[in-house]
């Protein structure tokens, strides 16, 4: 199927636009950690800012990845802009009436893997979560007089196939009530966040009851703490 130069234009246009805005976003971030960091080697994808108003850590998923789910998504806009500008998309014969709406949700969820950043923010009052800038589900804010404990476990997920996926989960533990902050990818970061929270927050770290290994309530999970020092990452100092 070939597409007009006028089907074309407007989605390379935005392309353009979304690229120059993960780079600029990416570029900013950066550049406003280092200039917070003091020198400190932080994990991949980490960034940091500290100020009067609170600590603001930021963690992103890897540029090519953010890449290809871009394409993966202009693609998408490609598809749906030419059968809306061609008037075929009002044959309610092609691809059924479900096609498009669900095509419309895959490529909104690419673009949130695409352009969004999770931004970890501590103050005097809230521990915040947020994804942005899509509106999307997972956000999180938990009062700081209510924090207990800060902890990682790592999750592993087994699928009906046999097959294992790792993530490292931090968690919180509020008013006796266990909450899922973030999932992370790796050990490193996560435990850098664990870590750089409860020095700002003045939380002393407590090995959470049950040891180093920790079998969730589910029979397929099993959750210990990442051992640091088998990624090599960053410091965890900040004194």
């Amino acid at each position: 199927m070939g597409f007009s130069p006028m089907e074309l234009y407007p989605i390379v246009v935005l392309g353009l636009g979304f690229l120059i805005y993960i780079l600029w976003a990416e570029h900013r971030r950066k550049t406003i950690s280092s200039a917070s960091s003091s020198g400190v080697k932080l994990p991949k994808r980490i960034a940091v800012q500290e100020s009067r108003g609170g600590l603001s850590i930021t963690y992103a998923t890897p540029l090519l990845t953010r890449f290809l789910f871009l394409v993966m998504a202009l693609i998408c806009l490609l598809v749906i802009w030419s059968e809306i500008y061609s008037a075929r998309y009002f044959d309610g014969e092609r691809y059924g009436p479900l096609f498009f709406p669900l095509l419309g949700v895959l490529t909104y969820g690419f673009l949130v893997v695409a352009l969004n950043v999770t931004t970890i923010q501590a103050d005097g009052e809230h521990l915040t979560i947020r994804r942005g800038p899509l509106p999307v589900w997972g956000n999180r804010q938990v009062p700081v007089r209510e924090l207990e404990q800060l902890y990682c476990l790592q999750v592993v997920r087994r699928s009906s196939r046999g097959r294992s996926r790792q993530r490292y989960a931090l968690y919180a533990m509020a008013r006796g009530r266990e909450q899922l902050l973030f999932d992370f990818d790796a050990p490193t970061p996560a435990v850098y966040v664990e870590e750089r929270l409860e020095h700002y927050l003045g939380i002393q770290d407590v090995p959470m009851p049950g040891g180093e290994l920790r079998r969730r309530s589910s029979p397929d999970e099993v959750g210990t703490y990442p051992e640091l020092e088998e990624d090599s990452g960053a410091t965890s100092r900040w004194d």
